[in-house]
């Protein structure tokens, strides 16, 4: 039993913790005012500059909705 609660309790330290991380790194964002998004600029599709000139791509759509999420909840 002892094996028992040392693992819930190991796992309830996990997971205040991570959820703790989670909030002050969002606070961070909120409060910068932009997403820094990193992209993957070698595999055709993540992320390119289009003829218009802005990016495009998988990976640059996500962080635009990432971006969306996170900045209409700050709101």
């Amino acid at each position: 039993m002892t094996r028992r609660w040392a693992f819930t309790l190991a796992m309830l330290v996990c997971v205040l913790t991570t959820t703790a991380w989670a909030q002050t790194t969002l606070q961070k964002v909120q409060d910068r005012g932009k997403l820094v998004c990193g992209v993957n600029v070698s595999l055709a599709g993540f992320a390119a500059i289009g003829t218009d000139g802005k990016w495009q791509g998988f990976d640059v759509d996500y962080c635009r909705a990432l971006a969306a999420a996170i900045y209409k909840g700050a709101g």
